[in-house]
């Protein structure tokens, strides 16, 4: 992934709020993924 130890302990403990959807996405494609961001209503 190219990126610091911080960078990698964000993505595995995503309750994490530094997660970064820039981040998220480095992590997928490394892992020969593509990420998706998808906004759904909310359950009231």
């Amino acid at each position: 992934m190219k990126t610091g130890r911080a960078a990698r302990d964000r993505i595995l403990y995503p309750t994490n709020p530094s997660l970064t959807v820039a981040g998220l996405g480095k992590a997928a494609v490394a892992l020969g993924l593509q990420a998706e961001l998808r906004l759904v209503p909310a359950l009231s």
